[in-house]
């Protein structure tokens, strides 16, 4: 492979990665926690609505759950949000 090559094909890498941000936007990551007693049907790979003004999520935005951490000496869940 030449490098006329190689630099053809970093900027199709790049492109590629340039449209999918604009098909799906920026995505964040948040640590949620709620009490253990509320949690049993939340789980990793569902969604859940996060509901926050001060983080300009008033109307509630979906995340998807990709972590689950039980902490039961406190009776709370703490979960790894993404989206």
């Amino acid at each position: 492979m030449g490098e006329e090559e190689a630099e053809g094909e970093g900027a199709d890498a790049e492109a590629e990665a340039d449209g999918l941000l604009a098909l799906y936007g920026q995505r964040e990551r948040y640590t949620s926690t709620m009490p253990l007693s509320d949690s049993w049907a939340a789980d990793v790979g569902l969604a859940m609505t996060l509901d926050h003004p001060r983080l300009g999520f008033s109307g509630g935005k979906a995340f998807n759950i990709i972590g689950r951490v039980d902490e039961y000496k406190e009776e709370r869940v703490r979960f790894s949000l993404w989206g």
